[in-house]
């Protein structure tokens, strides 16, 4: 008799912890709904800021709070300042810009030329080309660069990834992937690339870990 009432004991406090766990959540999902509907009514216009022509591909250095945009009309990058909203510096780069990419720990920005076939490297210190990428593109597009190994990843239309070095500004290799790639995103921590194939419509997901440290790579 004295087992039974234990077990209904136990039974009771294990209903009280799930009903416990799952006001919990409710109480956490509907705290996070809140926060979100918070953001969203509090999203409002803070300036509009003229840049070059047909503005395009775009993309924010957080350390120095600096917005580079790529004018694939008037071949320049438009430099802003994010605590002014104003333009601080237009830079001349390559044909048809499209795709930046910056690296905070260098101050380094990259930038895809679609028509040039070329990468332009910018120094977020002096505002200036540093360097030019040659490297055989022939659809540069997308663009996107790995903080912790100052590598970049490159996206060409002719189905290809180029790997380039931030240390040399020199193609390191290329890898081949889908149809028509466009776009590149990069988790580091994962050390996983992944690849928009425009004309394939798939993703490609590309790996940095060897087989034998796979395990430290989830």
């Amino acid at each position: 008799m004295a087992r039974i009432w234990r077990v209904a004991i136990l039974v009771t406090i294990a209903m009280a912890a799930l009903s416990s766990a799952a006001t919990a959540a409710q109480a956490s999902g509907r705290t996070a709904m809140s926060r979100t509907r918070s953001v969203a009514t509090h999203i409002t216009v803070k300036a509009t800021i003229p840049v070059g022509t047909k503005p395009f591909g775009i993309a924010a250095d957080p350390r120095t709070k600096r917005i580079y945009v790529a004018n694939l009309g008037s071949r320049t990058v438009s430099v802003i300042s994010a605590r002014t909203d104003t333009v601080v510096a237009t830079i001349r780069v390559g044909r048809v810009p499209v795709g930046v990419a910056t690296d905070p720990r260098t101050n380094t920005i990259y930038v895809t030329n679609e028509r040039s076939d070329t990468v332009s490297v910018i120094s977020g210190r002096t505002d200036a080309v540093i360097a030019t990428v040659h490297g055989g593109f022939q659809a540069a597009f997308g663009i996107a660069a790995d903080l912790r190994t100052n590598t970049i990843y490159l996206a060409d239309g002719a189905d290809k990834t180029w790997v380039i070095s931030g240390r040399t500004d020199t193609v390191a290799t290329t890898v081949r992937v889908g149809s028509e790639p466009l776009g590149v995103a990069i988790d580091p921590q994962a050390k996983v690339i992944y690849v928009t194939n425009n004309g394939s419509d798939t993703v490609t997901v590309l790996t940095t870990c060897r087989a034998r440290a796979a395990a430290r790579c989830r």
